[in-house]
């Protein structure tokens, strides 16, 4: 499929779009539909939908983190036509601290901390990210706390300025003082 295929599948079916996003989400159908078409693009991509308080409909196009996903995006997005009331957006946007709920698991701004170094060879950041509750064998912990740090840093930063993230549980009393939350973290960027 080639990116102006998508578009195409987009225009459409954007009336169906936009009444889902209206909706109380009970029936994920148009959403699925969206999400096989742009699999059929490039199975690293994934979307996102929002509205605006003006009414106009944004799809962000997402590579979920994966660096092979990122020229896909950007083919993708550049080929955006005109589609009255849309917006197209790359990668999740740095949106600031928002304690959003993700497969059951939502952290308060004090409850998700971390650290880091920056690698001198190339300027990056080596993140170790402490999380109340994290428990190593309960995957969502860690899917929780890269999506709360794609939010607050967006999800290119995290991509291309970020070297690797660990995990670890945050543990009451210990080394909170060396800790930083997210929000102070993304006043680097």
């Amino acid at each position: 499929m080639e990116a102006i295929d998508f578009w195409i599948w987009l225009a459409n079916h954007k009336g169906t779009l936009e009444a889902f996003l209206k909706s109380d989400f009970t029936d994920p159908k148009p959403y699925e539909a969206l999400c096989t078409e742009l699999e059929a693009y490039c199975d690293l991509l994934i979307p996102e939908l929002t509205m605006e308080e003006n009414g106009d409909y944004i799809l962000i196009i997402s590579c979920d983190g994966r660096k092979e996903g990122i020229p896909w995006v950007e083919e993708l997005c550049n080929a955006f036509p005109v589609i009255t009331g849309w917006k197209t957006c790359k990668y999740r946007q740095a949106i600031g601290f928002l304690p959003a709920i993700i497969d059951g698991v939502q952290f308060e701004e004090h409850e998700i901390l971390l650290r880091y170094a920056i690698v001198p060879e190339t300027g990056q950041f080596d993140v170790k990210i402490y999380c109340k509750g994290y428990l190593e064998e309960d995957r969502r912990y860690g899917v929780a706390a890269l999506i709360y740090l794609d939010h607050s840093i967006g999800e290119y930063n995290t991509m291309t300025k970020v070297r690797y993230v660990d995990i670890y549980p945050l543990v009451e009393g210990e080394y909170e003082d060396d800790l930083l939350t997210l929000r102070a973290f993304s006043s680097l960027f």
